[in-house]
């Protein structure tokens, strides 16, 4: 059975400085990272914050997994071998095409996340353009 995590967070700036957060709490889900890195069970952490449910920490543990995906699009280039690697300009190449990429593909998740799409397309591309001026 496929769950939205969506369905149970939450992205409101005045809250938590606009974390992502268990909807309806001000529990942030790197919260809940933590309690589970820490060694808590999701028993354990649904018996202190009664607030919450099996499925809530499952919705942060399937955004983490979502975030973590995502953001190994942009950040992979920094995990290549130096010696495979002649100059920063690679590095630099790759970064912004991952950020193009993120650019087409991610701004819609933006937008329903409550974030402003005009803006973050905008600071990407400002981005974009200084990096290729390197």
């Amino acid at each position: 059975m496929s769950m939205d995590f969506r369905q149970h967070l939450s992205f409101d700036k005045r809250i938590r400085g606009g974390q992502p957060c268990i909807r309806g709490t001000r529990i942030a889900v790197s919260d809940i990272l933590e309690y589970l890195g820490s060694g808590m069970t999701i028993s354990q952490i649904v018996e202190d914050f009664p607030s919450l449910t099996e499925r809530d920490i499952l919705a942060a543990l399937l955004f983490a997994a979502e975030l973590t995906h995502s953001s190994s699009r942009l950040f992979s280039w920094k995990y290549v071998s130096s010696e495979k690697v002649d100059d920063i300009q690679m590095y630099l190449k790759a970064m912004v095409e991952n950020l193009a990429a993120i650019a087409d593909s991610d701004l819609s998740a933006l937008k329903e996340a409550g974030a402003d799409a005009d803006e973050s397309r905008k600071s990407i591309g400002k981005v974009v353009e200084f990096a290729s001026r390197r």
